[in-house]
């Protein structure tokens, strides 16, 4: 069996995709395995014409959508859909959002997608709270548990068959956070920005943040 990887994170290898990607091709002990960072537009053409026997497709949740270049390399994949047709294909979705929610409207857009395609869709997996994933020491207990269910995915992929339910609620969580959440989000919003901000100042955006552009 081959399997092809899509990494559709704009940080590529660095990114919490890639980790995701090598923590699951871990478990393919008989399988050659393809990894494409389609992050890159010139990857594309490689990544379609190393065509596979399955595929699994992983990128982040970027404004409740796919990252501009995931698009990009969709609309290649319809122009070559005799690649993909009757193939199952698998997708992960992560974010660094905890609600599960967030990512459902492009679930169903990648549902529709293999349609258009005519390929099988074998899942989408909805992971929240990724962001630290790439950070994450072996030692800690949510990692260990990541990998438990990604050996399962693997062994679903590698029988072609859809994704364990068991593991897709352990990677949804929450659906929607609780409103004790909710209520503390408003009140202490300084509290929960911290991160944000740290981010923000990194890439010189601080004094833009409360910017409206589509106002």
């Amino acid at each position: 069996m081959k399997l092809a990887i899509y990494n559709g994170s704009p940080r590529g290898k660095s990114s919490n995709s890639a980790k995701i990607a090598e923590l699951l091709a871990d478990n393919f002990n008989t399988s050659e395995i393809l990894i494409h960072y389609i992050s890159k537009p010139e990857n594309h053409e490689t990544a379609i014409l190393n065509d596979a026997d399955s595929y699994f497709i992983v990128f982040p949740l970027y404004a409740d959508a796919m990252p501009f270049s995931v698009k990009l390399m969709f609309e290649e994949m319809d122009k070559n859909k005799d690649v993909y047709k009757n193939k199952p294909i698998y997708f992960f979705v992560h974010s660094g959002f905890p609600e599960a929610k967030q990512s459902r409207l492009l679930e169903r857009y990648l549902r529709y997608f293999c349609k258009l395609i005519e390929a099988r869709c074998m899942g989408v997996a909805i992971m929240g709270n990724s962001e630290g994933l790439r950070r994450m020491k072996d030692s800690s207990k949510r990692l260990q548990r990541i990998k438990e269910n990604l050996v399962i995915f693997a062994d679903d992929i590698s029988k072609s068959k859809p994704y364990s339910k068991n593991s897709l609620q352990f990677f949804s969580g929450m659906e929607t956070m609780p409103k004790f959440v909710l209520f503390l989000l408003k009140s202490m919003p300084g509290i929960f920005n911290k991160v944000f901000d740290f981010m923000f100042k990194q890439n010189g955006a601080y004094d833009k943040r409360f910017n409206k552009p589509y106002a």
